[in-house]
């Protein structure tokens, strides 16, 4: 984590007993994913409400990106808006599960920790970021992606490929099916 997610960072004696609304607009360099084939492109805007109660420390929200994804039929780069609702709890770091092997409970899963003093939302904003992206990103549903034989783009223009070498020929049973349907 580096200084500049300071404002995702919030002490618990900050946290009034009625709870501490969130409006965040973090910069987009405070995001970068290591080996994936996204990023953030735009400022993440973090809204909601942190509540605490006795040593739980709970945070709902919203969470808004705008995320360069790559398209999975045309390879093109295109932008898309992740939006999605986050609600997360956080435990003081004693009640983290040792290091020795444990079996984890599916609730440890639900738990993020601090360190009695200081809540940090940088990782579960980013875990919820990540777990929102398509696992097929599309440009557009009726991309008709890239030409399997000669690779030219068929969003932008129809290819010179003969039809009849477009199908493989292992498919050729639901081609067959396809010109059913259309009839």
């Amino acid at each position: 984590m580096s200084s500049s997610t300071s404002a995702m960072i919030f002490e618990k004696q900050d946290i009034p007993e009625e709870g501490l609304n969130v409006d965040l607009c973090e910069d987009p360099s405070c995001f970068v994913f290591k080996n994936c084939d996204f990023k953030v492109n735009d400022s993440v805007k973090i809204k909601g409400h942190l509540t605490l109660t006795g040593e739980l420390v709970s945070f709902r929200g919203e969470i808004a990106a705008l995320i360069i994804l790559t398209c999975a039929r045309c390879l093109k780069y295109f932008n898309s808006l992740i939006k999605t609702t986050i609600q997360v709890d956080f435990l003081p770091n004693e009640k983290k599960p040792g290091e020795e092997e444990i079996e984890l409970q599916t609730s440890d899963l639900d738990y993020y920790y601090y360190d009695n003093v200081n809540i940090s939302l940088f990782e579960p904003v980013r875990d919820q970021l990540i777990i929102s992206i398509p696992i097929k990103p599309l440009c557009n549903v009726n991309c008709s992606g890239l030409c399997p034989f000669c690779g030219q783009n068929l969003n932008e223009k129809k290819c010179k490929c003969p039809d009849d070498i477009k199908v493989d020929p292992r498919l050729a049973p639901l081609e067959k099916l396809k010109h059913l349907k259309e009839k």
